[in-house]
């Protein structure tokens, strides 16, 4: 059976809108793909934003209450919830630096996904579109080689002075009874180029 990961590089390299490929490896049960959603459902600066048929709507509900409604409608729904999107269930305040770039929530709705189960190597399609999709066909297309990438040396977001002085912080406050424990994390970055 075709590797999931070729398969997925051939799917990108069609030129597929936003495809996603979520792989289990070869250990797991089942690995997911898909392209070309029909709807966006994202929370940035401090909005929920539902992209969908052309139209780009702010929604006056919460992220959770707008994703609660998605998923109701149907569909396979992949992308990300942010560790910092947490803040808005617990209502903790925020004292990390947000720089804005990314949103805290981004999934996508997708009417056809291609499943492989690794287990009996074989692969399926989940589809409710009439019809092979563009996209899909370009699975089964050879492709030339994956792309190449360059990825230049890991930066921290922070200086190591302040993450330093801000554990000691941490540990004062749990000493203090202030606290009784800190998740302190921060961002690491690095030059990238090529296709991911």
């Amino acid at each position: 059976a075709l590797d999931p990961a070729r398969a997925f590089s051939r799917i990108r390299a069609s030129g597929a809108r936003l495809p996603f490929f979520l792989d289990s490896g070869p250990f797991g049960g089942r690995s997911f793909m898909g392209a070309e959603p029909d709807a966006v459902l994202q929370f940035v600066g401090g909005k929920t934003i539902l992209q969908e048929g052309g139209r780009r709507t702010v929604l006056e509900e919460d992220p959770f209450g707008a994703l609660g409604k998605q998923i109701a409608a149907g569909g396979f729904w992949a992308g990300f919830l942010s560790y910092d999107l947490g803040r808005r269930i617990e209502g903790t305040p925020a004292h990390g630096i947000e720089d804005g770039t990314l949103p805290l929530m981004r999934l996508a709705r997708y009417r056809d996904v291609l499943v492989y189960d690794h287990e009996a190597r074989s692969w399926r399609v989940e589809s409710a579109s009439p019809g092979v999709p563009d996209w899909l066909s370009a699975a089964a297309r050879p492709a030339g080689p994956l792309p190449a990438f360059t990825l230049g040396s890991w930066g921290p977001s922070i200086p190591k002075g302040d993450y330093l002085a801000a554990v000691a912080r941490a540990q004062e406050m749990i000493r203090q009874g202030e606290i009784y424990q800190a998740n302190f994390s921060h961002r690491f970055t690095a030059p990238f180029s090529g296709d991911p």
